[in-house]
């Protein structure tokens, strides 16, 4: 993990603090802001007629 600042804990600043627990969080949830933005982005191309999320589709069977 990146940390800012000296390593000593006791030294840290306000700021350089702040950053850290920034840096931590954005690191741990990552995934779930990856999961937001490709949902709002898929929405926003279903609304302008880009792609088709959802619909009726129909599957053919094969037989051989």
């Amino acid at each position: 993990m990146v940390k800012i600042g000296p390593k000593d804990e006791t030294q840290l600043t306000r700021t350089q603090k702040l950053i850290n627990k920034t840096l931590w969080l954005i690191g741990i949830s990552h995934n779930a802001i990856i999961v937001v933005i490709c949902g709002y982005t898929g929405y926003k191309l279903e609304h302008i007629g880009a792609i088709k999320l959802t619909g009726k589709y129909h599957v053919h069977a094969f037989y051989t």
